[in-house]
């Protein structure tokens, strides 16, 4: 875990790097971009990748998650420890798909569209399975709920991460612990408002 301040619109904020996996030429990165100075506990989560290489510029996409989907997805992959048969783990599917977006005016929609998948493919890893997390990015459209999503057929920006079972699991497994400890950490301190006298003795 790593922790670094940083400005933001003028005000200083903390981010925590609550855990990240490298693989070869890229790295995947959950960031907690919460403003300690803010009495908020749910904030959005953030899962970047960036791709590098030797003479290259990197590239790095990122996607911001609700903290409860988060760790809805932290439990089912931690979970999913796996059954051997024949001499070989099986392991069951897993798919997460969030579309979300904003408007922009890097696209003549107006609007950019941004895709986030993590998705278990028995094909990776060896024939032994891997996770594969898929960030996206391009012009949008939105609903009359207010959604934005992909326009059908347009180019799209791409950077996908293969990650083993293993080192996946790891991470989510990090994921689980800050945020469990963080959430008992404010629970503790608003116990400690309520209650003043109880929560020093």
């Amino acid at each position: 875990m790593k922790i670094r301040q940083r400005e933001v619109d003028g005000s200083a904020r903390t981010e925590v790097q609550v855990a990240r996996v490298d693989t070869k030429g890229k790295i995947l990165s959950i960031e907690d971009t919460t403003n300690y100075d803010m009495d908020r506990l749910y904030e959005k989560v953030v899962l970047s990748c960036t791709s590098y290489a030797d003479n290259k510029q990197s590239v790095s996409m990122r996607h911001f998650v609700d903290r409860d989907d988060l760790m809805l997805i932290a439990a089912d992959i931690i979970a999913n420890r796996g059954i051997e048969a024949n001499g070989k783990m099986i392991y069951r599917g897993f798919e997460f798909t969030e579309y979300k977006g904003s408007k922009s005016t890097d696209y003549q929609t107006g609007y950019e569209s941004r895709v986030l998948s993590i998705k278990f493919d028995l094909t990776m890893g060896h024939g032994a399975g891997a996770y594969v997390v898929t960030f996206k990015a391009g012009p949008g459209t939105a609903s009359d709920t207010g959604a934005v999503m992909p326009v059908k057929g347009a180019e799209t920006k791409d950077l996908s991460i293969v990650v083993s079972v293993a080192a996946m699991r790891t991470l989510m497994s990090s994921v689980d612990t800050y945020f469990r400890a963080k959430e008992a950490a404010f629970i503790v301190r608003e116990f400690g408002k309520l209650y003043p006298k109880r929560a020093t003795e």
